[in-house]
């Protein structure tokens, strides 16, 4: 019982920072920014310990991460939209 209470309560903190317009934005660019180098400097410690040929090319990532933020903006947009509209106390009221 005391578990899952603690579990819903930290759902809720974790949904309000990722919700929040700024935040939610900055985390999830530093989470891909982040993502992009992890894999590229471990992939470079690899190629280095095993003498592989290795490219990297920085417009792929660069479009990579720039079709992810434009389809993750696109998707948020119309839920955001519509939560705007709504009353908030009725909101917090109906479950």
């Amino acid at each position: 019982m005391l578990g899952k209470l603690l579990l819903e309560k930290i759902s809720l903190v974790g949904a309000r920072v990722i919700n929040h317009p700024k935040t939610g934005f900055n985390a999830a660019l530093t989470a891909a920014v982040s993502s992009i180098g992890t894999v590229h400097g471990l992939t470079l410690v690899l190629i280095n310990r095993f003498n592989l040929p290795y490219q990297f090319p920085i417009q792929a990532s660069t479009l990579a991460l720039g079709s992810a933020l434009l389809v993750g903006g696109g998707a948020s947009f119309l839920p955001a939209l519509r939560a705007s509209q709504i009353d908030p106390v009725q909101a917090l009221r109906s479950k």
